[in-house]
């Protein structure tokens, strides 16, 4: 058994509410980590995601502290990326 690891602290601007909203659902769609609210930090399944959303600058930040270590830290990063790209 691999240990956890813990991905780069990313930064995604211009995220709107209802890109938010739909960044929620698909965390909890392919990690099973339930974002509530706009900050926090949430663990299910060995994701452990932290996050902190300002709605009123769109500013998202948001960072994987731990993963399963058959998932590379890049690959987790990607997948987190075009998440909130396809928002």
């Amino acid at each position: 058994m691999g240990k956890d690891m813990t991905c780069k602290l990313q930064t995604f601007q211009d995220v709107t509410p209802a890109v938010f909203g739909d960044l929620i659902s698909k965390a909890k769609a392919a990690t099973g980590v339930a974002i509530a609210g706009n900050s926090g930090e949430a663990t299910a399944n060995k994701f452990t995601l932290s996050w902190n959303y300002d709605p009123a600058s769109q500013v998202l930040q948001i960072q994987c502290l731990a993963h399963p270590a058959i998932d590379p830290d890049f690959m987790v990063e990607n997948r987190i990326a075009k998440m909130v790209a396809a928002g």
